[in-house]
């Protein structure tokens, strides 16, 4: 499948092609312990990839709030404005068969047929964080391919958004009039980091509905003056079938990005977020590294089948699988 040279690859990557950064987000996505260490090869060449102004955008929210029909409205801003738009859409993950469950891709349809678009679906492999254990690589090919503006869709359910932030500059919650979302939002604490809070679905019979909730998150947020202490909140009503909101939205993505970028503010708060993604995730990564070491490997079946005969309990197990690690070479 990869018959081609990291140094290669890495270059048809920079050029933006399309087939090369298709195969570049699988590749990352793949649990094997030899497509872990191919991937860590392929981006360590791209690291050196010229940082031209980017903009991460996150939109979460719980399921059927409207997160995929409210992208397909605001990707064409992006692209009438000039930019390269990049869609990374995380879906569950079926707990049996481990695919993916719901399909965003078909469900934007116009930004997938879009030739200026790229929209990449991706399942969450059941991982506790909104997005999946390799989305920070995503984001990171996408932008070497050329890609300046990322819309990351997160799964956005029970209390495990928060790594959405981490990755984003700016993070758009989207919440459904006359669901509970404000009260649920705030008591997981998803008022204390949103940049914007968005009441979708703003027409029809829930038009008051909506100005109902928006007056109840102003109140929350009145609370909080900034997030990420450098950008100011701000709440708004949308609706697909109202073009003026979906502009007002896209002007106020704008002005805060300008914020960002004209007082270098986006430096900052990359950094704070990428240390934060390194507190989260050093023990994941260093899992899949001990993974990709046969010896390593070879003690974990045998622990697995242990247990599985119950000659060990999980206690057990887990001291014995530990201690091995410690006891491991430092080479592979």
């Amino acid at each position: 499948m990869y018959n081609i040279s990291v140094k290669e690859w890495a270059v048809k990557i920079k050029e933006g092609d399309r087939l090369s950064l298709s195969k570049a987000l699988t590749l990352v996505e793949s649990s094997l312990p030899k497509d872990r260490l191919l991937a860590h090869e392929l981006m360590v060449e791209l690291q050196d990839t010229s940082k031209k102004p980017t903009l991460r955008i996150g939109i979460t929210g719980p399921p059927g709030v409207g997160k995929s029909s409210l992208i397909e409205c605001l990707g064409p801003k992006f692209i009438e404005a000039g930019k390269k738009l990049a869609v990374l859409s995380i879906d569950p993950s079926s707990v049996i068969s481990k695919g993916s469950i719901m399909g965003d891709k078909s469900r934007m349809q116009s930004l997938a047929n879009d030739s200026r678009v790229y929209v990449r679906p991706s399942n969450n492999s059941n991982f506790l964080g909104g997005l999946n254990p390799n989305s920070y690589s995503s984001i990171r090919l996408m932008e070497s391919s050329g890609f300046d503006v990322i819309i990351l869709e997160s799964v956005g359910v029970g209390q495990s958004e928060i790594d959405i932030v981490n990755l984003c500059d700016i993070v758009i919650v989207l919440i459904q009039p006359s669901s509970g979302d404000a009260l649920q939002a705030l008591k997981r604490g998803i008022m204390e980091w949103g940049d914007i809070f968005v009441v979708n679905k703003d027409d029809g019979l829930l038009q008051q509905a909506a100005q109902d909730c928006q007056l109840q998150i102003n109140s929350i947020l009145g609370l909080r003056k900034i997030s990420n202490s450098m950008i100011p909140v701000h709440s708004l009503k949308a609706s697909i079938q109202k073009p003026e909101s979906i502009q007002a939205l896209y002007d106020h993505i704008l002005k805060i990005y300008n914020i960002l970028i004209t007082e270098n503010k986006i430096v900052n708060i990359r950094q704070e977020k990428n240390t934060r993604y390194f507190e989260h995730h050093w023990k994941n990564e260093l899992a899949m590294k001990l993974l990709t070491m046969e010896s390593f490997q070879e003690i974990y079946e045998k622990t697995q089948i242990e247990l599985r005969s119950g000659n060990i309990d999980i206690d057990l197990a887990f001291e014995k699988l530990i201690n091995s690690i410690f006891a491991l070479p430092l080479k592979k």
